[in-house]
């Protein structure tokens, strides 16, 4: 198609080159949140499945940085190199309990809680009182 004399025919991209939204226009909208919750409760299972893995990735940094702590039989360690020993694997272990602890799981805000819910709604509100001002009843 040549929109422009001058110019060449615009030629349509791939599809991935669209955004998702774009396809779904046409569809009906019971199906498209139908699809829609479906994706997020793959995305909850993805996002359950990888906390997993980096709790067990965890567990084995752990168990690995105990392991080079043991001492061979027969060496002895001096006071200072134990407290540097000790010192070592409680930052470690403060270290990788951190990661733990600023995975805070996110839920989803109810549509009434939203920013977007309530500018629609006072969007409507202001419609409504711009008409009732322009029939004269306000």
């Amino acid at each position: 198609m040549q929109i422009l004399k001058d110019k060449a025919e615009v030629i349509a991209l791939p599809d991935d080159y669209y955004p998702d939204w774009l396809w779904q226009l046409l569809d009906d909208p019971k199906s498209v949140e139908e699809r829609e919750a479906a994706r997020r409760e793959v995305e909850k299972k993805k996002e359950i499945w990888v906390r997993k893995l980096e709790e067990e990735r965890r567990e084995k940094q752990l168990e690995e940085s105990k392991r080079r702590r043991v001492v061979p039989e027969g060496v002895k360690r001096t006071k200072e190199e134990k407290a540097a020993v000790k010192r070592d694997a409680q930052n470690e272990a403060w270290l990788l309990n951190k990661e733990r602890d600023y995975e805070v799981p996110q839920f989803e805000m109810p549509p009434e809680r939203s920013a977007r819910f309530h500018k629609k709604i006072n969007k409507e509100k202001i419609k409504q009182d711009n008409y009732m001002r322009e029939k004269g009843m306000k």
